[in-house]
């Protein structure tokens, strides 16, 4: 829930405000494809969301979206840098 930004380096953009309707096709897709097994490799926020948004806001956004794929035998979810950025180990699990 940020507006684009910017790499570190300032060479590439960062385009935050299409994820969620990126997560809303990937999601159709493994629902149209029933995939068994969804896994979630971590930074699934930014670390800027801590500064320019709401963290749980957009955390729980985003799971909400990831949540509506119903893989056979569930998701695995990993914890990214960003994350650690956003909320420490206790509070993700």
């Amino acid at each position: 829930n940020i507006p684009d930004g910017t790499n570190f380096a300032k060479t590439q953009t960062r385009h935050y405000r299409g994820s969620l309707a990126m997560l809303d096709r990937a999601t159709d897709y493994w629902n149209a494809e029933k995939v068994d097994l969804v896994l979630q490799l971590g930074d699934i926020i930014d670390g800027k969301c801590r500064t320019e948004s709401d963290s749980e806001a957009d955390l729980a956004s985003v799971l909400s979206k990831l949540l509506r794929s119903n893989p056979a035998l569930g998701f695995v979810h990993l914890i990214g840098n960003h994350e650690l950025k956003n909320f420490n180990r206790a509070q993700l699990r």
